[in-house]
């Protein structure tokens, strides 16, 4: 039995110590403990057909347990990998399957392991798994405090610009994925489905008028259910583009909707860009039911203020 126990932490540590930052890794470890988990329960039902249904009680007191939290870290990996992230699951199976067949599992060996998933259904988890699996074990519940106000300050053509913005207090500040991010805020604590991420683009001379061409040129070319829209944003209108993507770089099981909302302000355009994240499987237009009004509160309280003095932000708008 310890052997299998020791099985975890040998792929889970050698698989990745390539990858990431230590956090990241802890994440790579805990999916790979989930996942060897659900492959062993499995091999234990196909080799063991006495054990069947004691094996598919253990696991779905697991599942009812840690359901969210699977959720959460399966998400987070594929997010990590992106089209890796199919391959390393069959190279992580493959890598188990050769195990077992070197190492021969008694029957006492299987029971024990039932018992070791019933135990940690009920909470008692090896370190430092345990860990990772509390940070991932929260809801999709963002909450809101407006109390909870971040400040940057940017220098725009050499003066110096303040933005702020209120987001829901379990959300985290996160490093942005380009030059343009002048910050990024992700819900359950860095790790959920929701991104927002503010963008400073410069400003041409004519570029305070808008098109529907220049919007659809903004986006990524194999977006599809393009909307332009106009917005209001504490009683002025937005310029608006909402979009859903499959990146050629994200596996088919993992897609997002995007809003961008459109303001200039200080010479300069501002995008705040919202994004949800979602499984194949999963409506996005029921999800956005919930993100959409949340993302509107938050890119309402955005503020810009310079010169020491604060301004009414400028929006962009659509010229018909």
């Amino acid at each position: 039995m310890k052997k299998i126990i020791i099985l975890f932490y040998l792929f889970s540590i050698t698989s990745f110590s390539q990858i990431g930052s230590p956090e990241t890794q802890e994440v790579l470890m805990a999916y790979n403990y989930l996942n060897n988990q659900k492959e062993t329960l499995a091999y234990i039902k196909d080799n063991f057909p006495t054990l069947k249904d004691a094996c598919n009680i253990a696991k779905s007191h697991f599942d009812k347990n840690y359901d969210i939290a699977q959720r959460n870290l399966s998400l987070k990996v594929e997010e990590l990998y992106k089209d890796q992230f199919t391959n390393y699951t069959a190279t992580l199976n493959t890598q188990l399957k050769s195990y077992f067949l070197a190492n021969k599992m008694t029957k006492m060996d299987a029971q024990n392991y039932i018992n070791l998933v019933r135990k940690r259904a009920n909470g008692s988890i090896e370190s430092p798994i345990n860990k990772t699996l509390n940070e991932f074990h929260i809801n999709e519940i963002d909450l809101f405090d407006l109390n909870n106000l971040y400040e940057v300050t940017s220098f725009i053509q050499g003066e110096k610009t303040k933005l702020s913005i209120e987001v829901p207090k379990n959300w985290k500040e996160i490093d942005g994925s380009s030059n343009s991010v002048v910050k990024a805020f992700r819900s359950n604590f860095g790790h959920g489905h929701k991104l927002i991420s503010i963008h400073r683009i410069a400003n041409s001379n004519k570029i305070g008028v808008f098109t529907d061409q220049m919007l659809l040129n903004s986006i990524p070319k194999n977006s599809f259910n393009i909307k332009t829209s106009k917005q209001s944003l504490n009683g002025e209108t937005v310029n608006t583009i909402e979009y859903e993507e499959i990146n050629a770089t994200v596996t088919s099981n993992l897609k997002r909707k995007t809003t961008r909302f459109y303001l200039i302000k200080s010479q300069s355009i501002f995008v705040i860009a919202c994004t949800i994240y979602a499984k194949q499987h999963e409506n996005l237009t029921v999800l956005s039911k919930t993100s959409d009004p949340l993302f509107r509160s938050i890119s309402a309280s955005f503020h810009v203020s310079d010169k020491g003095k604060d301004e009414t932000k400028r929006l962009a708008t659509i010229s018909n």
